[in-house]
C-alpha cells in the first residue's frame, strides 16, 4: 500500500526554503544564479588572460634562449 502524501516535492521544497524569515526566496535564488553566471564569466576571462600571459612568457623565454627549468 503506497503512502498518501499530503504535499508534492515542489511544495515541500518551497515551504522549507520560505519557512523562516531568513529563508531563501525565489528572488534570492535568481540572484544567486545570476551571480554564479557572472563568476563563471569572470573565471573564463581570467583563464583567457592567463593563457595569453603564458604564451607571452613562452615566447620571451624562446627569444632569450633561456631554459625555463
Amino acid at each position: 500500500m503506497s503512502a498518501n502524501h499530503k504535499y508534492q516535492t515542489k511544495e515541500v521544497l518551497n515551504k522549507v526554503l520560505n519557512s523562516a524569515e531568513d529563508g531563501l526566496k525565489v528572488d534570492d535564488i535568481a540572484t544567486i544564479k545570476a551571480d554564479i553566471a557572472l563568476i563563471k564569466a569572470d573565471i573564463a576571462s581570467i583563464k583567457a588572460t592567463t593563457d595569453k600571459l603564458d604564451a607571452c612568457i613562452d615566447t620571451s623565454v624562446d627569444k632569450l634562449n633561456v631554459s625555463s627549468s
